[in-house]
């Protein structure tokens, strides 16, 4: 009879301390789960891909749009680029291929925030742009509102006329919020 009690005396003292560590590994899984939660609901993920050394020479690849992506640059110029000694860094826009994100505004600010966090991301103090179509505008008004941040900028099938440019542009990136907006 005393081993019996002295066996659930120890019983009794061990799971307090089991309860313990089954209540902190519930706690730290439930916190983890509502930040993944909150992340995927509130936060956005923006595709990035890199080509190349991350010493050589920065390069970001502006794509065109609105609603396009970088997916034919990254497939064909991309890595030739790296081989000759650059590091390529390609996105797509906010809410713009595979950067999805339903609450896009498609404002120049969320881009230039966007590119901001590119260069902190991969520490860049400066990078060449390379900015195709709607790429090249989004490119200049970036050097324009950054310029310590911008090396050179290399546009490529950009926009020439640019009030009957930005008045498609304006229309088509409505045209687009609104239908992400609906959907």
């Amino acid at each position: 009879m005393v081993q019996r009690s002295t066996s659930l005396i120890l019983e009794w003292s061990v799971r307090p301390s089991l309860l313990d560590k089954n209540h902190k590994m519930k706690t730290i899984i439930t916190t983890a789960i509502l930040v993944l939660v909150a992340i995927f609901t509130y936060g956005q993920s923006m595709y990035t891909k890199t080509f190349g050394n991350s010493k050589d020479k920065p390069i970001i690849f502006l794509h065109g749009g609105p609603g396009y992506n970088c997916a034919s640059f990254e497939a064909t110029t991309a890595q030739l680029l790296a081989e000759k000694g650059f590091f390529v860094i390609v996105y797509d826009r906010r809410g713009e291929g595979r950067s999805i994100d339903p609450n896009a505004k498609y404002t120049f600010k969320e881009t230039f925030d966007d590119l901001n966090a590119i260069y902190q991301k991969f520490n860049l103090t400066k990078a060449s742009l390379i900015g195709h179509s709607f790429g090249g505008i989004v490119a200049t008004l970036f050097a324009e509102s950054f310029p310590k941040k911008v090396q050179s900028i290399y546009l490529v099938g950009a926009p020439v006329s640019l009030q009957s440019t930005f008045r498609n542009i304006l229309s088509e990136s409505k045209s687009l919020y609104q239908s992400k907006k609906t959907a």
